[in-house]
Order: C-alpha cells, then structure tokens, then sequence
C-alpha cells in the first residue's frame, strides 16, 4: 500500500532500465501520482504479453496531480508497449476494478502528453490471485521482460526520450545478463547474435569482471558443507563443557576435568580446520579479484555507465587489497561517481556511494535535483498562484568572514528550507523558516575557512545551490 497526502510524493517511480519488474497486488492511493515513469523509464510488461493472469494493482481515492499514473516516455507507442498495463475493465466477482486516470493528451499543464495506449483494459481473462502465504515473494516469479522487449533492445532501438545513448547501454547489459544466464533463449538467432557481437566488447567483458566479484566469499559447495559441520560441532561442544560446568557445580564430588579438556581439544581442532578453510578462501577470493582486475583493464569504456563501472570494479578491487586506504587516495574522483544522476551513470553510482559510505556515511544524495539539473525529470507545470518562481537567492558578502546573509530574491507563502554541506556533501546546518522573511543571517564563525554548498528549498520546487567561500 503506497499512501499519502494530496502533495508532491509519489507512490512509485520508476526510472532507467527496470525491465523485467513484476509490479503485482500494490495499491496507491492519495498521492500526487501514483505511479510516475520518467523519460528514461522501461519496467517490461505487466502481465507479459498482455496475457492475464492480471497483476491486481490498483488506483484508489484521488491524486493530487489528477492522474493515478504517468509516463514521461511516451514519444513514440512502441515506448509505452514496453512498460505495458493489461488490467480489467470490469468488475469480477463483486470487486470493483480500479484503473488509473493518465494523461491523453489534452492537458497543456503536462504539455499535452499523451499516453493513450499505455493501459489496455480487458473484460475477460483470469483475475489477479493472492499468493496465499506471507512469504509473498515466493509467488512472484519471472518478471515484466517479454520477447518484444528484447528483440527491441537487442536492434539497438531507442526506447526512452531521456538519456537515450546511457538508457540504450543500460538495457543492452541488462540484456546480455539475461543471455548469460540463460541459454535457452540463445535458440533465437537475433538473441545469439547480439551475444556473439557482445562477447569481446565493452558489456561482455563487464560480465565477466562482475561473474568474478560475485565469486568472492562464496565457498564452493564441499568448503561450506564442511565449514557448516566444524561450526555446528564447535557449538555443540561449548553448549557441553557450559553443561558441564554446571553439573560439576552443583555436585563437588563429581570429577569430569579429563572429559572437559578433551571437549576443549575438539573445540581447538574444529577452530583450527575452520581457521583453515577461511585462508584456502581467502587466497581463492585474491585470485578471483586478480582475475576481475585483469579483465577489468581490457574494458574500453563507450558510454557513462560502463566507464563508471570499470571505474568502480577497480576501486572495489583495491580495497578488498588496501582497505579503505584506497577509497582515500580516489575519494574525490569516487564522489564525482556518486553524485551523479543515476539514470545516466548507471547502477554504478550506487556502488560508489557504498565505498563513499566507508569514509563517510552522513553524505545525503538528492538525486531529484542532480537529475532536474541535468533534464532528466519533466515535472507537471504549476499551476498555482506562484508559477513561473524559481526560488532564487543571493549570498551576501561572498567570500564572506564571520556572518553572511542569504537574501531571497522572490516570496513565497509557506515554510523555506534552507542548509549548508561542505564540499563532500555533509550537512553542516539546516533551518526551516516563514518564507516571506526575505532575508536570513548566518553565524559563520563556527565554520572553518573553505568552500560550501548553500542549498534552499521551497515544498516540491528546483532547489536552488549556490557556493559559499569563507576566508580569514
């Protein structure tokens, strides 16, 4: 259940390459949108092929946009059927069927986007069914990729309005995952060809280097069989010396001292033999991650997402060697990752973060506006009596020494958000304020000389960023 209030959130978005999502039994109800795809969006069909068993989301209440669903990716319908809805037009079994309203094209708030097509009811076929256990994810299998999809992705056919040549990249790595790990669908020779072109270049070689990562720390089949034993056997004989020891306390005749020292020799066997197995791992894991490294230099980076991920396989790869000494020497460049729009650097960003979290974990990533600065989200026109203001601010002096003072150059009816990070993205300050208080002055004597990052926020406008520099 996705809830809220009638304000700027969103029950569900999606951006980027989400194909193969199985979107089943969500309800969303009192949001601004209640699903929401951005210009680079693709989640596959829901069902596959439009077939039912139907999927059993529903739209409920009202929304505060005036649409239960909307999907920015709409410039062509071939976009649309990749993110498919097939749902039931009527009721069945007493149950009302609830559909969402989307845009058709007649609403200039939205630029007259048209997504016609996006929802195909149906008034027959097989309604959604609940899995029956609350374990719910065990019933949720296969997701929403269809052949369609990948005989699309697979002739290099554009498929988003946003970032189309990282969006394409994306989904051919999604794709070419998906061939690797299933040769089945190689019998298509449109499907063994894309394979057969990928295998020596940038995404082929990316899968193996990824293959060798996800083989670290994964003992094979007879190690953890054998590290299960000697661990369940080190359990046993500590629970029976404890067991011991209060036998023995409760009655000081009883002598078991000999029994107990040769449960200690058990337990110091079993330690040694796992101490064992763990170096075996470990040199194991160092030449798998050598292996990756080697791999991982003949990449020939084509596009963001595949420099970002050689980028970070190299990163993740000294520090299994260096520790967090290596994330130091790159920190910079590895936060230069981080801070960028995911749906354009790929799913390496959020790695990145991981290896930034190591130095430091109070980095706050607003991703909305990091993609809103670069054009990614479209966002329903305003409206309301303050459209058209940008939230603009001055910093004045700037350098400044002890005291500044943020002057704003439009007002606005409500609360401001207003704070401060240093230039690795930790909040340094934060205060909330009337917005009609034009002007706000800052105690800046407890910061050290440097550069900082003034951000102010007004509800669900832009955000506006402006540097401060601090000098004495």
């Amino acid at each position: 259940l996705m809830q809220g209030s009638i304000g700027p959130y969103t029950g569900m978005r999606f951006g980027g390459s989400c194909a193969g999502t199985d979107m089943r039994g969500n309800t969303m109800r009192n949001n601004r949108e209640g699903l929401h795809l951005t210009g680079s969006a693709v989640i596959g069909q829901q069902p596959l092929g439009g077939t039912p068993p139907y999927h059993g989301n529903r739209w409920e209440s009202t929304f505060g946009s005036g649409y239960g669903a909307i999907n920015w990716n709409a410039s062509q319908p071939g976009n649309l059927q990749a993110s498919l809805f097939t749902t039931r037009s009527v009721a069945s079994g007493g149950l009302p069927e609830w559909n969402p309203v989307i845009p058709d094209g007649n609403d200039p708030a939205l630029n007259y986007l048209d997504n016609t097509g996006w929802f195909a009811p149906l008034s027959q076929g097989a309604t959604f069914a609940a899995c029956g256990t609350q374990v719910c994810n065990a019933a949720l299998t296969g997701g929403g990729d269809d052949e369609e999809l990948r005989m699309r992705i697979a002739a290099d056919s554009t498929l988003t309005v946003d970032y189309i040549g990282e969006s394409k990249t994306m989904l051919k790595q999604y794709l070419y995952n998906m061939l690797s790990t299933d040769s089945a669908m190689l019998s298509n020779p449109v499907m063994n060809d894309f394979k057969n072109e990928n295998d020596t270049a940038a995404i082929g070689k990316l899968e193996v280097v990824k293959k060798l990562l996800a083989s670290t720390g994964k003992p094979d089949s007879a190690s953890l069989a054998a590290l299960t034993f000697a661990s369940g056997k080190i359990d046993f004989f500590t629970s029976a010396i404890f067991e011991l020891d209060s036998t023995m306390a409760a009655d000081t005749s009883l002598n078991l001292y000999s029994e107990r020292q040769q449960w200690i020799d058990s337990i110091a066997a079993y330690q040694l033999a796992v101490s064992a197995m763990m170096a075996q791992q470990t040199i194991i894991d160092s030449i798998l991650y050598q292996q990756a490294v080697s791999a991982n230099a003949q990449v020939v980076a084509d596009a963001l997402p595949v420099e970002n991920e050689k980028f970070i396989n190299q990163k993740i790869a000294e520090y299994y060697f260096e520790g967090t000494g290596a994330v130091n020497n790159d920190y910079a460049a590895i936060l230069t990752v981080a801070q960028q729009c995911p749906y354009a650097g790929g799913t390496s960003v959020y790695r990145a973060r991981v290896l930034i979290s190591l130095i430091n974990d109070s980095i706050e990533y607003d991703d909305s506006y990091v993609c809103a600065q670069a054009g990614y989200y479209r966002k329903k026109q305003d409206v309301t009596s303050q459209a058209g203001k940008e939230i603009r601010l001055k910093i004045i002096p700037n350098p400044a020494n002890t005291e500044a003072e943020i002057v704003f150059e439009n007002m606005y009816d409500g609360m401001c958000n207003l704070s401060i990070a240093d230039m690795y993205g930790k909040i340094l300050m934060t205060r909330s304020f009337d917005c009609r208080e034009k002007k706000q002055k800052l105690s800046l004597s407890a910061f050290a000389p440097g550069v900082f990052l003034v951000k102010a926020g007004f509800e669900n406008k832009k955000p506006e960023l402006n540097k401060l520099v601090i000098v004495r």
